[in-house]
Order: structure tokens, then sequence, then C-alpha cells
């Protein structure tokens, strides 16, 4: 309750008050209410970071709150008194026009609400960008407006993501309009659910007629001699004319793995044939169901056709190649069969009593034919390797026994230019292994016969190691011959496995030869299922290994495992490889 009362004085002197009661209840509660509301009110703005503004129309005053302020790195009392020239001189200069159209146009009543996003400056120097809205809360007597109140919401995350993408999106069309790789979108009129689909071949079918191309690069457009009016809206059975089929077999494949990569022929919009690479990808909705596809293309039919045109060749020569081959095995096998009678026939004649003379005559020509013999056979043997006709006979042979044969072979040759010879072999090296005996002898007879005529002083070494592999009684031999000959330098090495080819003219001229010897060796270690390895130093000699993974014999090491009953062993031999070779035995 709340009242006034005041008092009177009288003639007679009496006193009387005037006054009245008020009951104030409901004005309490009202009162109460919007206090309450204007708390919820406070709470809500603080809590959801909004700053609060209201500008005083006639005096330009701004009045604002702390969120308001503190959105550009300000307290309260930094900006107050703050009026509208103020709030000018914090706008970014490219928006300040457009700031004020905007609010005139609400004054004017135009706009229902003054809404528009701009950017002010922060204290630190860097621009906020702010989402303001408000509207007229108050008119005079004459119905101008007196005060609009409104709100401001930083924006700056938004507004910079917005701003990436646009600058992504941006380079995005730039990279797909001027790229030289054909670039599409094809979507569905309506999406389809292929994973739960019963009837697949209709939705195919569907597809044909209702997958149109909505956007496209101009390098596709080139790609089918069209306009982009041509293309658009395209469907799958029109780009594959005259080849539906294939066309039906693309679209479920591309459905089936929601990716595809594949070569399709297709037609140009002038009936030109093309063959297309394409990279392809479906676009699914939140659904699962496929919408559409992207895809990436390529028109690769000259490089097709160049592909073809090579592999004819290619063809072409190997048939020639081979053509070569058969004609020179069947003109060795000729050619060999009389010059055997003339070697045989010489080397009788040898025996008969002659004089000097026609001794050196017919030792010169039996020496001869058994060279030109040699190459007739070494020719024979790289035609049946070319040709594919040389097969190789494995079976269980003693590889060190080989190897000894071989040294024994080339040792006279060797101690003539007086050369040490030697042949290590590891002792854990199995004897029996499963080769072919006559071409590996063939191959170790030339390694080490090469190195021999190339090596004028020092040694050569033919040596043997093992490597046994995760599989019971098999292992790598490796197998090298090396010497301190000549040795050969980067450019000639790369001619060493051609035919009638050496590393230097120089040397044909010194040594002689064909050069065919390492041709033959390399292919047959290639059928063998290896390959020959150079390491070469000018002046310092050269090693050729090749190794060979094949079965062997268990129980059939080079050198028994049993023990000797001796503690020392005084080596001495002025052949370092000797004393190496001598302690890796005692060793074992």
């Amino acid at each position: 309750m709340s009242g006034r009362a005041r008092p009177e004085l009288l003639a007679n002197g009496n006193m009387i008050w005037h006054g009245y009661v008020q009951d104030n209840t409901e004005r309490v509660e009202i009162d109460s209410v919007l206090e309450k509301e204007r708390a919820r009110l406070k709470n809500t703005i603080e809590a959801t970071n909004i700053g609060t503004w209201e500008w005083i129309i006639d005096s330009g005053e701004l009045i604002i709150n702390e969120i308001w302020a503190s959105m550009l790195g300000y307290t309260l009392d930094d900006l107050i008194p703050f009026d509208v020239e103020k709030f000018k001189s914090l706008l970014h200069p490219d928006d300040l026009v457009r700031v004020e159209q905007t609010a005139y146009s609400h004054l004017e009543g135009v706009c229902p609400n003054y809404d528009l996003e701009f950017r002010l400056v922060h204290k630190e120097g860097h621009w906020v960008w702010i989402h303001a809205r408000g509207r007229i809360i108050g008119f005079d007597e004459a119905g101008k407006p007196k005060s609009i109140y409104g709100t401001h919401l930083d924006i700056s995350e938004r507004k910079n993501t917005e701003l990436e993408l646009d600058k992504n999106r941006s380079m995005l069309d730039i990279f797909f309009s001027q790229s030289l790789t054909g670039f599409f979108f094809m979507l569905l009129d309506e999406p389809i659910d292929w994973e739960n689909a019963t009837d697949k071949d209709a939705l195919v079918e569907y597809a044909l007629d209702h997958h149109r191309i909505t956007r496209i690069n101009q390098a596709m457009l080139d790609q089918y001699s069209a306009t982009e009016e041509m293309m658009l809206n395209a469907t799958p059975r029109a780009m594959f004319l005259g080849n539906i089929d294939e066309g039906r077999s693309v679209w479920r494949q591309l459905f089936e793995q929601g990716k595809l990569q594949v070569e399709t022929n297709e037609t140009k919009m002038d009936g030109t044939p093309m063959i297309i690479e394409g990279d392809y990808i479906c676009l699914y909705d939140d659904h699962g169901r496929i919408t559409g596809h992207f895809g990436v293309q390529h028109d690769i039919t000259e490089r097709r056709e160049m592909h073809n045109k090579l592999e004819e060749a290619r063809l072409r020569a190997e048939q020639a190649n081979q053509a070569k081959s058969r004609f020179l095995a069947n003109m060795s096998h000729e050619i060999r069969t009389p010059l055997n009678g003339v070697i045989g026939f010489t080397d009788l004649l040898k025996r008969t009593k002659l004089d000097a003379n026609q001794q050196l005559y017919v030792e010169n020509a039996n020496t001869a034919g058994i060279a030109l013999l040699e190459i007739i056979n070494n020719i024979l043997d790289v035609s049946k390797i070319e040709a594919g006709k040389l097969d190789l006979d494995f079976a269980m042979h003693d590889l060190v026994e080989i190897c000894e044969q071989v040294v024994d072979i080339v040792k006279y040759q060797a101690s003539q230019k007086g050369l040490a010879i030697h042949l290590i072999i590891d002792p854990a090296v199995p004897r029996i292994a499963y080769i072919d005996a006559t071409r590996v002898r063939q191959v170790l007879l030339n390694l080490i016969g090469n190195a021999v005529k190339f090596t004028e002083k020092g040694e050569v070494v033919l040596s043997i190691a093992f490597t046994p592999s995760a599989t019971k009684n098999e292992g790598v031999y490796d197998i090298s011959v090396k010497d301190t000959g000549i040795g050969i330098n980067e450019s000639q090495s790369n001619r060493l496995f051609k035919a009638f080819s050496q590393g230097d003219t120089s040397i044909n001229r010194r040594y002689g030869g064909t050069g065919l010897g390492l041709l033959i060796s390399d292919l047959l270690v290639k059928k063998m299922g290896s390959s020959i390895e150079l390491k070469t130093s000018q002046g310092r000699g050269s090693t050729f290994s090749f190794s060979l993974n094949t079965k062997n014999m268990p129980g059939s090491l080079a050198i028994p495992a049993e023990p000797i009953p001796v503690k020392k062993v005084l080596l001495i031999d002025s052949s370092e490889t000797q004393r190496g070779m001598l302690s890796s035995l005692f060793a074992h």
C-alpha cells in the first residue's frame, strides 16, 4: 500500500488531514516481472556474446554495451562518449557508403529492418566482420524516428571461411575451365539405390537415358568436337552411339564398384571414332543413393594408334630377327658339315710325310679351319637362342668338378703367360647341383678364357660361394671370375654384350676374337634365370659374376667337415689369393 496526506489548520484552531491510500500490489508485481525480464535479457545477451547499441538520432549519440566494445578489443570506458562520427571512423572505407544507405533506407521506411554485414577496425589493426541488425523503436510527435535499437554479432570466423571457400571455388573454376584434361559432372534425374536394387539391369537402362551431363569443361568439349549446348544434358546413350552394349557394361561396372578406370570406344559429334581413357567416381546422397558421378577423360586415340604401330613394328622386327636366326642356323649347319671335312682331312694330312713348308701350310689351314668352326658354332648358338630353339638340359651334376675341369683346360695357356690361376671354393658349397653342365661349362670356359687372354701379368681367380634359401636343398650359387688384366672403361663396357663387338677396336687387332663369346654367355645365363654382372677398372682388372638359383643334393659339401688333428699351420706363399684360400680351407 502507499498514500499521501497534508494537514489543514482550521479557524477554531483545530487541524484536519487530507490524503489518500492506494493499493500498489499489481504495480509492484508488474515492476518485479519487468526487472526479471531485464535481467533475463541481460543474461541472454551476455551468454550469446551479442553487442547492443542504440542510436539517438537527434543527438547522434550511440549507446553501446561492454560486449560491443570488446569485439573491437576495447573496454566500454575506452569508447564512451560514443557517437555516429566515432562509429564512422571505425568503418572500413569500402563499407561506409553501403552502411549509410542501409540506415537511411530504414529511416525512410523503405526497408523494414536495418540488416547488413560490414567491417570495423580492431584496436590491434585488423578488420572484424560484423553482422548488424536493428529497427526503429520510437517516434516523436511529428512521426519522425527518435532512435534505433540493434545488435552486433562478430562473424569474422564464418566470413573468413566463406572468403576462403570462395577463393578455393574460384581456383577450382579456373582449373576446371583452363585444364587440358577433360572434366565433367553427370547427375541422375532421380537418385538410385543400387545396393538394395533387385533389378539392376533396369537401373542401368534408366541411367542410359536419365544420367545427364550438367557441367563440362572446354577440354572435354574439344575431345568430342562439340559445343557446350550440344553436350549439356547429353546422356550415355548419346555418347555410345553404335556401341551401346559397351555403355551398359561401363555403367554397370561404375555403379558396382563406385569408381572406375577404363578405356572406351566412343564417337565424336562429327561421327569420328575415338578411344577415351577415363577415371570416374560416383556421387552419393546422405542415404547412400547414387546421384551421379564425376569424370576425368583423356582422348588417347593417337597414343593408342602409335602404340599399335610400335607393337606391329616390334612384331615385324621379331619375325625378321627370327627369320635371320633361322637362316643363320641353317647356313651354319650347311657350312659346318664340309668344314668338318676340311679340318679332318688337314689333320690327317699333318700326320703324313711333308717337308717343312708343307707342314706349316697344313697346320695353318687346320688352325684356321678350327677357328672358323668355333665362329660358326658361336653363330649357331646365338641363332638358336634368339630363335628360341636352344633348350637347356638340367640334371644333377658335380659343379665343383666342372670348375676344376675348366681350370685344367686353361691352366696351360695361363702358365705360358706366367699367370697364376686359382680355384676358390667355399667349403659350404654343395658339389652336386641341378644345372645344365654343358652350358655352365661353356659359360665358365668363355669367362675364364677371356680373363687369361686379356691378362698379361698377375692372376685369374674362379670363385664359388653358396647361400642356402628357405626351401630345403635349394640355394644360390654365386660364381665369379676375377682377373688383374687390362680392365675396361665405362663407355667400352656398354658394348661388351653385343654381337661382334669388343670394348675397344684396338683389342680386336691385338687379341683377336669375334666378341660373340660374352654375348652367348650372357644369353645362356639369362636362360638360366640370371645375368652376368661386370665390375671393372681400366688397368686394374675385371670381375665377371653371375648367380644360379637351383636345387642341390644334400650331404654333398665341396669339402667334408671332418676334424683335422692340427692346431697351428704356417702358410708361406707369395700369392695373397692363395694364402686366403688356404686359410679358409684350414679354418673349415
